[in-house]
């Protein structure tokens, strides 16, 4: 789930689309940007801030509830938590 201040940028909308929704113009490309399964959870919704101006929000395969920030991409992606 991806913020843009007080914004969620709902189903598929794109990085562009939200950056037409709301004011502060955020950059679209994080060249050199890698996540891996080995990445804790909130390290890379770190990375989405940090490299897109974006507070991202990582949640369950379903869609359904945040994941915990200390366990990893792959614990996440295994549902491991």
């Amino acid at each position: 789930m991806f913020y843009k201040g007080s914004v969620i940028a709902d189903g598929d909308l794109t990085l562009h689309q939200l950056n037409e929704k709301t004011t502060k113009v955020v950059k679209t490309n994080a060249d050199g940007m890698k996540i891996k399964g080995s990445t804790k959870v909130g390290e890379a919704e770190k990375m989405f801030e940090t490299n897109f101006g974006v507070k991202v929000q990582i949640k369950d395969k379903k869609g359904e509830s945040c994941v915990p920030n200390g366990i990893t991409i792959g614990q996440a992606a295994r549902g491991e938590y």
